[in-house]
């Protein structure tokens, strides 16, 4: 869902998910905190952070809200989805906007 392309100072995110515009999910949000973490911790964060989309048809709709309903609507599923993604999201944006 999220390939990474890495040189020493210069790392790029494909975001992986076309059928959906590469709407983000908790998964993706999880992956990028982890590795951002793991960036800050090293002392490895990169110079340069590009972000884009596969498919060609979006950069990236926002978050995955299309599981979010579905989660909603659907009886029996797990609902602990529908807040954790949005604290998972704004985690992240808080996590890249404090990159060192």
């Amino acid at each position: 869902m999220l390939f990474e392309e890495r040189t020493p100072s210069v790392v790029e995110w494909k975001l992986n998910a076309p059928k959906a515009l590469n709407s983000v999910d908790i998964e993706m949000c999880d992956l990028m905190i982890n590795e951002i973490k793991r960036w800050n911790s090293t002392g490895q964060s990169p110079r340069v952070m590009m972000m884009s989309g596969t498919g060609g048809k979006a950069f990236c709709a926002g978050g995955d809200i299309v599981s979010l309903y579905k989660a909603h609507t659907t009886p029996g599923a797990d609902k602990s989805c529908l807040s954790g993604f949005f604290a998972r999201e704004f985690l992240l944006d808080y996590t890249l906007a404090n990159l060192k």
